[in-house]
Order: structure tokens, then sequence, then C-alpha cells
């Protein structure tokens, strides 16, 4: 209740029915353009309010670029048949932000000693090759050194 107090005192009776209005308005446009989108679409869709005819559709990638696109003629009906006077779509690719992941800590875990002698052999018959130096580095690893 403190929160719609202080908006009052900010913006006066007059501003709030205002702001009222602009966000039931925004709920329409909303409503009209989901009605327009096929049920796989509607939750990677964001609208932002309809400025001077000019519609602008967020998206979460390329291909729901594309299919909005393509749906472009359905949607610019169903925000017309809904009251709003719309001259153009615009649709803006916005990713999600993916939150950072680090990259798992390497294990270096013991080789047992059966596979350790026959990591050996193996080395001993491709002396003087890449895969000989290869087998020496995890048998290094495996001893811990």
């Amino acid at each position: 209740m403190k929160g719609i107090q202080l908006m009052s005192e900010i913006l006066g009776n007059s501003g709030i029915v205002n702001l009222s209005k602009q966000v039931e308005e925004y709920e329409r446009l909303r409503v009209a353009i989901q009605s327009a989108l096929p049920p796989m679409l509607k939750s990677s869709v964001h609208t932002s309010p309809l400025h001077q005819g000019v519609l602008i559709l967020r998206c979460t990638n390329g291909t729901v670029h594309l299919k909005l696109r393509a749906l472009a003629g359905q949607i610019t009906d169903a925000v017309r048949n809904a009251g709003f006077r719309v001259e153009q779509i615009r649709v803006k690719v916005e990713p999600r932000s993916t939150p950072v992941v680090s990259t798992p800590r390497r294990v270096h875990r013991k080789i047992p000693a059966a596979g350790r002698v026959a990591l050996e052999r193996a080395r001993q018959q491709c002396e003087g090759t890449g895969l000989a130096e290869a087998i020496e580095q995890l048998l290094k690893q495996s001893y811990g050194n």
C-alpha cells in the first residue's frame, strides 16, 4: 500500500490514472499479439509498447525471428482488430542471457597397476612417435608427478 501512496504523491491522481490506462492498453496489445502466435512461440516473444505506429517484437533467437517475419501479416491483423494503429512491425533478436558457468576442475585419477603396465608396454612399442609421448604424459599424470 505504501508503494501506491508514494506513486500518487509523485504522479498525482491523474498520473496514476494515466499510468493505469497505459498498462491496460499494453496488456490488450500483448493479448492481441499472443492470440496470433502458435503456442510454441508464445514464451519466446516479448512485446514493446506500440510507439507511433511501430510495433517492436523481441524474440530469443533467429529461428523465432524468421517465424515472426512470416507471421507479420497475421500479427498486424490481430493487433488492428484489437483497435490499435500499426504501420510497421520490427522484430529484434535478444538472446536470453546465460549464466556464466565455470569450467570443471580437471581431476587426475590414478591408473591401476595393471593399466600402467599395459600402457608402459604400449609406449615402448610406439617409441619415437607422438603417441609414445602422449602415453608417457598420461603415465606421469597417473603417478601424480
